[in-house]
């Protein structure tokens, strides 16, 4: 998301008054954090889409920028270690350089209440973000099964990609679509449905202090369409 989009639409959820607060400095920052991070636009979409929270905590907008930009990070690495390095790389330093606990130190902003509000409101339910993962290391087993020079690796990644597509998984939903009183049931509504009550009871378990990345390795739902 270019900036000047951004800016629009922190004038839309704001207004012209209160968006003021995200002024150029501020502004140069966010086109800073993007550029680091390749111009994915995620970045700038995070922002956007949680303006809301950063109306509900009387925090600088800087503050709540490095809230974003250390959820971002989290998303992808589920390290709060790497995540603290990347968004406070000085502070990092001067804690490593104390001999102080970074872990400890990482930990306790990530349980701040900003922090788990961002997390919480993420817009990708992080069930489904990590069943992504999942698809991509199938895709990577089966690669090897193929592709290995190692016929031994070859024939391990077989058997475990096999294993893996014979696993029932405890979570699938199985919705029927059939006729239900002379129509037929809206099974894609039902899907969103389902994945809407998911996302409400990740975010109570987030707020509430449960673990981030238990949440995502166990919340999985797949629907399974039965014609």
């Amino acid at each position: 998301m270019a900036t000047d989009e951004l800016s629009d639409k922190i004038k839309i959820v704001l207004g012209p008054k209160d968006a003021k607060v995200f002024d150029k400095d501020v502004m140069a920052i966010i086109d800073g954090i993007e550029k680091e991070n390749g111009d994915t636009g995620d970045f700038s979409e995070k922002i956007a889409d949680h303006l809301d929270v950063f109306q509900g905590f009387n925090v600088s907008p800087k503050k709540y920028i490095n809230a974003c930009n250390f959820v971002m990070h989290y998303m992808y690495t589920h390290s709060k270690t790497e995540s603290y390095r990347l968004c406070f790389p000085e502070k990092y330093k001067e804690h490593q350089e104390a001999g102080r606990n970074i872990s400890s130190i990482s930990n306790t902003y990530f349980t701040g209440k900003l922090v788990r509000h961002l997390i919480a409101q993420s817009t990708i339910s992080l069930g489904l973000y990590h069943r992504s993962k999942v698809h991509d290391l199938v895709e990577t087993l089966y690669d090897l099964s193929e592709n290995s020079e190692n016929e031994r690796i070859r024939m391990e990644s077989a058997d475990k990609l096999l294993n893996h597509l014979t696993v029932e998984d405890q979570n699938t939903y199985r919705i029927e679509h059939q006729n239900v009183g002379g129509g037929k049931r809206d099974f894609v509504g039902e899907i969103a449905d389902q994945m809407i009550k998911m996302r409400e009871e990740q975010k109570a378990a987030i707020l509430n202090g449960g673990d981030v990345k238990e949440i995502a390795n166990t919340s999985v739902v797949e629907a399974e369409i039965i014609e």
